[in-house]
């Protein structure tokens, strides 16, 4: 193996005998050469024997990295490469690494020092004593505390997340300007993970089971007034106990036993457990073999971003620590299943959880004209009437069964007041499942929808012919076919439209809905509003 080290002079060290010791120590035949930069040719030159190349400052271009015929590996001796052309390299099959962490704590550290020096006038101080010899506070105006400041960082790298931690304990306001910023990141909110592994004779320490918890809770506002106090659990007993309350509830809180608050039990409490449990597994390695993991996650309440950016840990810690994840415990709360219940409850397996959503669009008709629209919201009314609490809707496995359909939103899409009937509907359902796909929770949704669409269809019909009776005026014919289709029969629709050369109507109808594919930020129901417009402007 021949080695170079090459680098503009004034940047590299005399000698490199430590790091020629060290491959050396590995690759006893190794050819170490230390070369400083003198041209492009002498350093081409010098390039084209290596098989490996350390340095932290020389541009490599295509043209350079493709004149090296035998390099198989450049180690860059610093954090930043922006000085080598990855793609070229990936091309040539030249590996590229570098120095992830390199001084990382001491740049953040020296960026704090400027921050108070900056603050406290340190160099108009320091040289104060260095030309008078004499300390004056007096001399210097517009002093200010960093407390209660923001600091704003540019980028959100390793060295600007450790400037971040530093300056929080100074208590400065954070503001983050970067393209790679997530929401969760936006927020400060961040994973926790830590694992602890037994030491038990003869076990193995691959056999991993994994515990899971989130850290985040839903908002406090259906506390009422009770809201200033829904995370002071101390301030928040008293208040309940002075309040008005159910006996068995009042009971229970005098007994001291309850903690309540926001979280108390989804899932703070479980995550608790967890945490005393890793702690008292820490002080006891030789009692237990295998690997126990905690995994915290960030956000659950909504769109579970928390666990899906966790995966990448979990599985580094699995790549990492050699681990074989065995199962998972989820520790959050659990309750009786009806009044005076005498049982507590272990529940193995897992239970899916779908969101159908049910976008509607009618036809608009002013109030002294109802019949001759055909009213979303009414539509939307009797899809929840047929899934609501539907037991025939119910998942069942092994002689266990889920609970039925409940719905979470349902809202016509009017802006503001008029007079018009509702043109747009949407509502969407929680869907508990054990053994049924989505397609057939999707069949399920569009049947339902269906005879729904028709039953509206009728009685709308049926009371036109009803008044018209009343009212002494000619009875008109059925005015609606409702159809429906599911939100992949509605993008293929749109497509061949599009192949139609229906552009224009594309452009014109798609306008606000939400056009990105990005899992983080795609939100089907919004999404198939806009693609349904766009269908029904070429409808008409």
């Amino acid at each position: 193996m021949n080695v170079l080290f090459c680098d503009y002079p004034q940047s590299m060290d005399e000698s490199y005998a430590w790091q020629k010791a060290q491959i050396e120590r590995v690759h006893p035949d190794a050819v170490v050469r230390v070369v400083p930069y003198a041209s492009p040719q002498q350093f081409q030159s010098a390039l084209a024997e290596a098989d490996a190349l350390v340095t932290a400052f020389l541009p490599l271009t295509r043209e350079v990295l493709a004149g090296a015929r035998r390099l198989r590996i450049v180690s860059i001796h610093a954090t930043g490469y922006g000085t080598v052309n990855l793609a070229a390299a990936k091309e040539l099959g030249i590996t590229v690494t570098n120095v992830v962490d390199y001084c990382t704590t001491e740049v953040a550290e020296h960026t704090m020092a400027l921050l108070l020096a900056l603050a406290r006038h340190l160099k108009a101080y320091d040289q104060h004593v260095q030309e008078r010899y004499a300390w004056q506070f007096e001399t210097e105006a517009g002093l200010h505390r960093l407390a209660g400041r923001r600091l704003m960082l540019f980028g959100w790298g390793r060295i600007s997340r450790a400037v971040a931690r530093l300056a929080q304990a100074f208590r400065l306001a954070i503001g983050v300007v970067s393209h790679h910023l997530s929401e969760a990141e936006a927020l400060g909110r961040e994973n926790v993970f830590a694992y602890v592994r037994g030491t038990k004779a003869g076990g193995d320490a691959s056999r991993a089971i994994l515990w899971h918890g989130h850290i985040d809770t839903v908002g406090t506002e259906d506390f009422g007034a009770l809201e200033p106090y829904a995370t002071e659990p101390d301030e928040l007993l008293e208040r309940l106990l002075a309040g008005g309350l159910p006996e068995a509830v009042r009971t229970d809180l005098a007994t001291g036993d309850w903690m309540p608050g926001r979280g108390a039990c989804d899932m703070k409490s479980g995550d608790a457990v967890f945490l005393v449990l890793l702690k008292h597994l820490s002080e006891h390695t030789d009692t237990f073999a295998g690997t126990v993991v905690l995994s915290l996650n960030c956000v659950e309440e909504n769109e579970h971003t928390g666990i899906l950016r966790g995966l990448d840990v979990l599985d580094d810690l699995r790549e990492r620590l050699g681990l074989r994840y065995l199962f998972a415990i989820n520790n959050d709360y659990t309750c009786p299943l009806y009044d005076g219940d005498p049982h507590r409850y272990l529940y193995a397996g897992a239970v899916g959880k779908l969101l159908p959503c049910v976008y509607i669009r009618g036809c608009e008709t002013h109030v002294g004209q109802c019949f001759e629209g055909f009213d979303a919201s009414v539509a939307a009314a009797d899809v929840v009437q047929a899934v609501n609490y539907n037991t025939e809707l119910c998942d069942g496995y092994r002689g266990e069964y889920t609970l039925p359909p409940s719905v979470l939103k349902m809202k016509d899409l009017k802006p503001s007041y008029n007079v018009q009937t509702a043109q747009e509907a949407w509502t969407y359902f929680n869907v508990f499942v054990h053994a049924k796909s989505a397609a057939d929770v999707l069949e399920e949704f569009l049947d339902i929808t269906r005879n729904a669409m028709q039953h509206v269809a009728k009685r709308i019909d049926n009371e036109a012919t009803q008044y018209a009776r009343l009212s002494q005026q000619p009875v008109l014919p059925p005015k609606f076919e409702p159809q429906v289709m599911s939100y992949e029969q509605l993008v293929a629709a749109v497509k061949a439209k599009r192949a139609e050369g229906r552009s224009d109507a594309l452009s014109s109808a798609g306008q606000g809905s939400d056009a990105s594919d990005d899992p983080a930020t795609f939100c089907l129901p919004h999404r198939g509003r806009g693609t349904a417009k766009r269908w029904w402007v070429w409808r008409r």
